[in-house]
């Protein structure tokens, strides 16, 4: 741009330091950021917002922090973004604090914030706030998506209250999605649950084009099923020989319209609150 006797703008800047963020090149956004403080573009609110964004991606919530506390008039994104950014990294005290924090700087809640607070909840094992907090969402009519309803599955879940995670989907009024049913392979894998978690894997497996994310959590499971030595011989998929009881099972009209469930490869449940 420089070279053909462009100016940089707002854009400009948004548009590389997001680019930077995707790919985690947290020394190019260094680079940018000050860049864009000698033309001063930082004080703008979307950059400031860019930058934090990056430096979360990056695990630099230093960096988060002190441009954070730069800004002066905050919005949701703002705040969201460095909710998110301390989920990340476990802080969960923090994470609770600065979604407590944003209504005494005038700033309300939105459908993100409280997946943020959701998930941050789940993984702290805090059950009682997150039901709170989910509570207070719907008082305030924002409505549930899957992904609030996929952060109560894990909370239920990772808690051992597989009951109600259960009741929680049976009861869903939409047909949940893969981030519900994963959210729920998730908590089953981490209690041994085969029953429920071949389940959950059948209907993720419908859901979805592709297993490949879902594989290595399914032999994970599996490996409950089959201890010992039959473990690797019985890996390519849980319902070879029927499931357990009670669970669907996966037949070839099944195979030849979606494909064999294969080998097992690992599920990222870092996307998945």
């Amino acid at each position: 741009m420089v070279l053909n006797g462009m100016k940089h703008d707002t854009v400009s800047f948004v548009g590389v330091l997001s680019a930077c963020a995707t790919i985690s090149a947290i020394k190019q956004g260094k680079e940018i950021h000050a860049f864009a403080v000698r033309r001063l573009f930082h004080e703008h609110l979307f950059v400031s917002n860019s930058l934090l964004d990056l430096n979360t991606k990056c695990e630099r919530i230093d960096l988060s922090r002190k441009v954070f506390d730069s800004i002066e008039n905050r919005d949701v994104a703002s705040w969201n973004t460095m909710i998110f950014g301390y989920g990340m990294l476990g802080d969960l005290h923090t994470v609770i604090d600065m979604f407590e924090a944003m209504r005494e700087d005038g700033v309300e809640h939105d459908s993100v914030s409280y997946i943020a607070v959701l998930s941050a909840c789940s993984h702290g094992g805090l059950v009682d706030k997150g039901k709170k907090y989910f509570n207070d969402m719907l008082a305030r009519n924002i409505e549930p998506s899957q992904m609030h309803y996929a952060c109560m599955v894990d909370l239920r879940g990772r808690s051992g209250l597989m009951d109600e995670a259960t009741n929680l989907i049976t009861g869903l009024p939409f047909k949940p999605d893969s981030n519900v049913w994963a959210a729920l392979l998730g908590a089953c894998r981490l209690h041994g649950n085969v029953d429920l978690g071949s389940w959950a894997a059948v209907s993720s497996w419908v859901l979805c084009s592709s297993l490949k994310y879902l594989s290595r959590l399914v032999y994970n499971i599996s490996a409950f099923w089959w201890p010992g030595p039959k473990r690797g011989a019985n890996r390519d998929t849980v319902t070879r020989r029927g499931g357990p009881r009670g669970v669907p099972t996966v037949t070839n009209e099944d195979r030849s319209t979606r494909g064999a469930m294969t080998r097992s490869g690992a599920l990222d449940l870092r996307g998945v609150p």
